[in-house]
């Protein structure tokens, strides 16, 4: 990759910077032990590009920063994130890990086609617990099927199911209680921004407990309503 970068940059003439730390000494309110490392990126390329930015604010945009679809609690049991390669799943594995531990989670899977189905599988094989397999709103999505498939192949241990063969919810309730991984496509997390609406940031006067909470699990105190749509095909049946 490195080797990569180099030429390109000496064929078209352009600087190259490297990062070769993460952001240190600052409180960053996305998820994940690679956001430090994204942050000194963005840090790094406000220097490089002449921008004077106060010390002050940049501490401040990166204790606010907010992204949506990245490692975001809705209706506080579904955790939503995009995962469309198997890097990516790997890095959101590994996310969850350091914010729910050893916790197993219920994956609600969408991927399209043309993407690495079996790679993607196999990276989220340390989190999964059950999995619910799902359409994606693009017309290059794999089918149920298909992503049942290829989740055989990397999890002979763990259940997938069609969410069409889900055909008593209420008798599921317990098999499927708790946390819940919307994951996969970006269009399927898309679909689920879209299925919820955003909540009132909570007060720390009347909602420092759910603040707590959030910032226990590496989180934004930031939630998301979803609407009743929401327990429709894009949800694990409760």
């Amino acid at each position: 990759m490195r080797v990569v970068f180099e030429t390109t940059a000496a064929e078209r003439g352009a600087p190259l910077d490297y990062v070769t730390a993460p952001l240190d000494g600052c409180e960053i309110g996305l998820a994940g032990s690679h956001q430090p490392w994204n942050a000194a990126l963005a840090v790094q390329a406000l220097a490089l590009a002449g921008l004077s930015v106060p010390d002050a604010a940049i501490a401040r945009g990166l204790r606010d920063v907010q992204w949506p679809g990245r490692f975001q609690l809705i209706h506080e049991r579904f955790v939503i994130d995009g995962a469309h390669n198997p890097s990516a799943a790997h890095r959101l594995a590994l996310t969850w890990q350091e914010t729910y531990g050893e916790k197993r989670a219920t994956l609600i899977l969408g991927i399209l086609r043309d993407k690495d189905l079996r790679g993607i599988c196999e990276a989220l094989l340390p989190i999964a617990g059950r999995i619910l397999t799902v359409p994606v709103p693009n017309p290059r999505t794999a089918s149920p099927q298909e992503i049942c498939k290829a989740s055989a192949r990397s999890h002979p241990g763990r259940r997938a199911l069609r969410f069409a063969t889900c055909r008593r919810p209420s008798a599921s309730r317990n098999r499927w209680s708790g946390a819940r991984y919307i994951t996969g496509s970006l269009f399927l997390v898309g679909e689920a921004l879209a299925h919820s609406r955003p909540c009132p940031r909570p007060s720390p006067a009347r909602n420092s407990r759910r603040l707590g909470r959030y910032k226990s699990l590496g989180l934004s105190p930031v939630c998301l309503a979803t609407r009743e749509s929401i327990r429709g095909p894009i949800s694990s049946p409760s």
